[in-house]
C-alpha cells in the first residue's frame, strides 16, 4: 500500500502512472471559429487507440498559459459587512441569463491581475481603491470538455475606496 499524505503526493502518485500509459498522437479541428474551435483528439490510453472530442479556445495570448480570469470581488462597507460581486449575463450556450462571477480574457501583454481589475470595472463599474489581491494557480476547471484555463483572482476592497464608473 502507498502512504498518501497530500494532494501533491496523489498527483505524483496517479498522475505519472496514467501519464506514462497515455500518448497524445494528434488533433483535427473540425471547425474554427473566432472564439472557439472544435477539435478531435486521437490517443493511447491503457494500449488502446480512442479518440476524444473537445472545445478549444482560440483567443490564448502568446505570452501566457491561461485564457481568462474569474474574479472573487469581495467589497467590505464602513460597518464591516462584506458583499460578492455577481453580474447577470446573457448565454447562449444554455439560452438564458446567468447570474455569475464577473470574468473575462486575459489580452495580449496583459497580466492576470490586471485583466481582473479591467474586467472589473468593464462588468461592474467598479475600481477598488486600496485593494488585496490574491491568484489561484491556473486551472482547467471543465479539462474533460474544453482546453479552457482560468485563475481565480480573490480581490479585497474597501467601498469606501473605491469609486463606480459608467459601465
Amino acid at each position: 500500500m502507498r502512504d498518501i499524505s497530500s494532494a501533491a503526493d496523489i498527483s505524483k502518485t496517479f498522475g505519472s502512472t496514467v501519464a506514462s500509459r497515455t500518448r497524445h498522437v494528434s488533433s483535427v479541428v473540425s471547425h474554427a471559429g473566432d472564439w472557439l474551435s472544435t477539435e478531435c483528439a486521437t490517443y493511447f490510453a491503457r494500449g488502446t487507440e480512442r479518440s476524444w472530442e473537445y472545445v478549444h479556445r482560440a483567443t490564448r495570448a502568446p505570452d501566457t498559459d491561461v485564457d481568462g480570469v474569474d474574479i472573487l470581488a469581495l467589497a467590505s462597507d464602513a460597518e464591516g459587512r462584506k458583499a460578492v460581486a455577481l453580474v447577470a449575463q446573457y448565454r447562449a450556450a444554455i439560452r438564458k441569463v446567468s447570474i455569475e462571477l464577473p470574468a473575462g480574457l486575459v489580452d495580449a501583454g496583459e497580466t492576470p491581475n490586471d485583466a481582473a481589475l479591467r474586467e472589473l470595472r468593464e462588468e461592474t463599474g467598479l475600481v477598488p481603491g486600496d485593494a488585496k489581491i490574491s491568484m489561484s494557480p491556473t486551472l482547467a476547471l471543465n479539462p474533460s470538455q474544453s482546453s479552457e484555463t482560468s485563475i481565480l483572482v480573490e480581490i479585497e476592497f474597501s467601498l469606501a475606496n473605491s469609486k463606480f464608473m459608467e459601465t
